[in-house]
């Protein structure tokens, strides 16, 4: 795989430190903190200075496209098995997909209906460290385990109904699930709203949630005119980024430069944080949001009504993050706007001990979905808005 090397620098877990390169360009400088038990990484402004070794990801192998083998409808999620292997919630057929180290299908995992082993719709998928699969479906409200034998078992998440829209982050079997809620459908007349979502831990022998805490998500703008009314999100406002495995979930809100990481407890474990003054929205800006808005409107809107949606008001800064992402084997990645090229994104990762390791640089557009070792899975659409996931190579080669 291609390395991309600016200059080298040592790093050391406690106190990491790039020395200037004798150009007058300025140190990174990463600091490892314990505070009451919370590791505390401190990165400060120099992001930059954490990008000296970048590495470009070299395609292992692709799914989706025509002759791959795989047709890929609402994919919901993936993840890694120990062995490499990629799982992948294939949410629209309804079924598992697990590929192996060359993108061949390996199994096949469920279908539609209701008995075990059967899914209505695919929300999240999570492997396992044993190697096991297990998949939540929030249509029917439960989740399904498939042991390395295949072997199926079935639980309820809540009772006597199910919580609509939940959305695991981190999830085992018998262990503990940490799940957030999805987009609040509550409507009003007018006015901006910001939602809200508790972070709910289930354990194994109760289908009633603790809450664990409670974090802000979206914010939506309402009108109503003339009998109609509508809803968007506000035009470059906040959101709420999470990700898990078995053993940890990921939180970051995309305006602030933090970066968190609980246990499976919902305790705090590990903070990753940065200086940088979020970057104010220009009217160029909010007037191109405006076109792209008009076009994608409805011509069979009334006219008050198109011109309240097209002057909704935005939120006056732009997002610190782009996404995050907890991998199998620990190691936290994200992508700092401040580190976004016109063609690509810098990812940042590091070890669970804080310890960095070299950035990635990944094409814009691309989810990410599973990282573990050497690999990365991302999915994309084409131009056609046919669902592709490709597996990318981040070692040696």
């Amino acid at each position: 795989m291609k390395r991309l090397q600016m200059w080298a620098c040592a790093l050391i877990a406690v106190t990491a430190a790039c020395e200037s390169d004798g150009s007058g360009g300025a140190a990174a400088r990463v600091e490892v903190l314990d505070s009451a038990g919370v590791r505390v990484v401190v990165l400060g402004s120099d992001l930059a200075g954490l990008t000296a070794t970048t590495w470009v990801a070299a395609p292992v192998y692709q799914v989706g496209l025509e002759g791959s083998g795989v047709e890929l409808f609402r994919v919901s999620g993936g993840g890694f098995l120990p062995n490499g292997d990629l799982v992948i919630g294939n949410s629209g057929v309804p079924e598992v997909i697990i590929l192996g180290p060359t993108g061949e299908v390996v199994d096949r995992l469920g279908d539609r209906g209701e008995g075990p082993g059967q899914f209505g719709e695919i929300t999240s998928v999570h492997p396992q460290p044993d190697g096991s699969v297990v998949v939540y479906d929030d249509g029917q409200g439960r989740l399904t385990s498939f042991s390395n034998a295949r072997e199926v078992a079935t639980r309820r998440m809540s009772d006597p109904s199910r919580i609509s829209d939940l959305i695991p982050i981190a999830a085992s079997w018998e262990g503990p699930v940490l799940a957030v809620l999805g987009d609040d459908r509550r409507f009003q007349s007018s006015g901006v709203r910001q939602d809200t979502t508790p972070l709910l831990g289930f354990s194994f022998e109760s289908t009633v949630p603790d809450t664990l805490g409670r974090w802000a998500t979206r914010s939506w703008s309402f009108v109503s005119i003339a009998g109609a009314s509508t809803r968007g999100l506000l035009p470059f406002a906040p959101d709420l980024f999470t990700s898990g495995n078995s053993e940890r979930v990921l939180i970051a809100e995309s305006h602030k430069p933090v970066v968190r990481i609980l246990g499976v407890d919902g305790g705090l474990a590990t903070v990753i944080r940065w200086t940088e003054s979020p970057r104010e929205v220009t009217e160029d800006e909010y007037r191109e949001w405006q076109g792209n808005r008009e076009k994608e409107l409805s011509e069979r809107l009334p006219e008050e009504l198109r011109e309240a949606i097209l002057s909704t008001p935005h939120y006056d800064s732009h997002a610190v993050l782009n996404g995050v992402l907890l991998g199998q084997d620990g190691t936290v990645w994200f992508a700092p706007s401040s580190l976004s090229t016109e063609t690509a994104q810098i990812w940042l990762r590091f070890r669970v001990d804080g310890e960095p390791l070299p950035a990635v640089r990944l094409d814009h557009g691309v989810t990410v979905l599973a990282g573990m070792g050497d690999r990365v899975a991302v999915l994309v659409r084409n131009e056609m808005d046919v669902e592709i996931i490709s597996v990318l190579d981040l070692g040696e080669g």
